[in-house]
């Protein structure tokens, strides 16, 4: 998150309000009442060359990719 708002200042010579550390506060209250779970495991589901189909199990969709990048390429 905060790579996103470091980014859009950086790039963009602005901050872009939809863009990293913002969206924090709502992402701890959707975890808090079990909208999101953060501790879920990625799969991918099917794939392609050049296209993978992941299934995030309802978890953060930068936290489940972070998660699936790591698993894939270390």
């Amino acid at each position: 998150m905060c790579t996103g708002t470091y980014r859009s200042k950086h790039f963009l010579n602005n901050l872009i309000p939809s863009h990293g550390v913002n969206r924090l506060e709502m992402y701890i209250s959707e975890i808090q009442e079990g909208e999101v779970d953060h501790k879920v495991q990625p799969e991918i589901v099917s794939e392609t060359e050049s296209i993978a189909c992941v299934d995030g199990h309802n978890g953060l969709g930068n936290h489940s990719f972070s998660r699936l990048k790591r698993q894939q390429f270390l």
